[in-house]
């Protein structure tokens, strides 16, 4: 059940944040890069964190409105894909033939990758073991599955702290087991290892592009069979970087909006985002040479997404 959660649920993510590029009116398929398609999958999670989180702030958090809503992102994101998404509709059904092509042409990578993709599942279908996520992590996944909702749990550590994740871990509580959580969270590091080997590969060429990404998996070794934040925190936060890059050789203002919607999914996962924040702004002002306007936009989109924990927990102590 954890299995078909997890597809369901990147499925899910995928159509609806290829939904949301589409709507940005960024192209996809064979007219534009890796990268762009690559940013997809944590768009749609940044969209069911909202989800989740509106559902849970009404105490509305359960299978039948889970799968009402599903079905409603689903219905929007093909609407948005029919009107705008021509490319994208061409990466989707093109997409098995391009994965049977690197298969052809790179036996001993595609090898790899499976055996890779194999040693990763068997890790992540484990028990959980580690003391964050059973003294924490987990708990706070449950009391929100429980309670239909968001709860202050204060027999626990840091109640009053941002939970992205934590609604996804709940959300998966209500259809299969911990090892969702474990699943999506190596899916993660798979994600931002892909997204690291891409953007080294076109920067500095692919040898480059496997020493990195390797070096990534790892560093991160010990995180790929736990339900522990620190991947899916690393995930928005490389993905807000790349988005910035992208729109700084394109000047094309929907990376910016995703730029600065990521960073704000980021800081809804842990408070750590919040130190990104510096490097961001630093990074956005250098590349708009001085522009305000790039820079107006960008925080009001991450205002707009990434306040509502705060402003959530900010009441509470209120």
């Amino acid at each position: 059940s954890g299995i078909a959660f997890v597809l369901v649920f990147l499925a899910l993510c995928y159509l609806l944040g290829s939904g949301i590029l589409a709507r940005l009116k960024l192209a996809g398929g064979q007219a534009d890069t890796a990268t762009i398609q690559l940013l997809a999958i944590p768009m749609g999670m940044g969209g069911a964190f909202l989800t989740l989180f509106l559902l849970a702030a009404e105490q509305r958090l359960n299978a039948t409105n889970l799968v009402a809503a599903s079905v409603i992102l689903l219905m929007l994101a093909a609407w948005w894909l029919r009107g705008h998404g021509a490319g994208w509709r061409a990466s989707l059904k093109n997409l098995p033939a391009r994965c049977w092509k690197f298969c052809a042409e790179h036996p001993l990578g595609a090898t790899t990758l499976l055996l890779a993709a194999a040693l990763g599942f068997l890790l992540a279908m484990g028990a959980p073991l580690e003391w964050d996520e059973l003294a924490y992590h987990l708990p706070y996944a449950r009391d929100y599955a429980e309670a239909r909702g968001l709860v202050v749990s204060e027999r626990l550590r840091f109640p009053l702290h941002s939970h992205n994740i934590q609604l996804v871990w709940a959300a998966a509580l209500l259809f299969s087991s911990e090892a969702a959580a474990h699943l999506i969270n190596a899916f993660c590091a798979a994600l931002v290892a892909t997204g690291i080997y891409i953007y080294a590969r076109d920067s500095f060429g692919r040898a480059t592009g496997i020493l990195a990404a390797l070096l990534y998996l790892y560093f991160c070794r010990s995180l790929l069979d736990t339900a522990y934040v620190d991947l899916a925190l690393s995930l928005f936060v490389f993905s807000s970087f790349l988005a910035l890059a992208q729109w700084q050789t394109s000047r094309n203002d929907g990376y910016l909006y995703i730029s600065a919607f990521l960073l704000a999914m980021a800081v809804g996962i842990k408070y750590q985002g919040l130190l990104q924040l510096p490097a961001f702004g630093l990074a956005l002002i250098i590349a708009s040479r001085g522009a305000i306007t790039p820079l107006a936009k960008a925080v009001a989109v991450f205002l707009v997404f990434g306040s509502w924990w705060y402003v959530r927990l900010s009441l509470i102590h209120i």
